[in-house]
């Protein structure tokens, strides 16, 4: 690495270890308090409830 701070492989497999596992904790996190978070893209517009103006 240009800084020196990662000197070998397993180091790096740690790190990317250690991303997926924050991923990982912030999708059970976001999906067990029934916030919408979005895998890959956008609803379709009719699953989107819109409220009107009266």
């Amino acid at each position: 690495m240009s800084l020196g701070l990662l000197t070998q492989p397993g180091q790096l497999a740690v790190l990317m270890t250690a991303v997926v596992l924050v991923l990982a904790q912030g999708f059970v996190l976001n999906r067990a308090t029934g916030l919408p978070y979005l895998l890959w893209s956008a609803r379709p517009a009719s699953d989107v409830a819109v409220k009107k103006m009266p």
